[in-house]
């Protein structure tokens, strides 16, 4: 049985020293995201540089 595509949406405001944890956990699944949406609420820090692909703020 082919399993159903997954899409995560999160949500984040200033969260520019949580980003990176939290997409290695989703990273680390077992059921693979065929996407992940980041909607960022007007953070003030860099949470935005956190999300360039190939990037690493930390």
């Amino acid at each position: 049985m082919k399993k159903p595509p997954v899409s995560i949406i999160m949500c984040t405001y200033n969260g520019e020293a949580y980003l990176q944890e939290q997409l290695e956990s989703i990273a680390a699944q077992t059921f693979v995201a065929e996407e992940v949406i980041i909607v960022d609420d007007a953070s003030t820090d860099n949470t935005d540089l956190c999300c360039v692909p190939g990037r690493n703020t930390a």
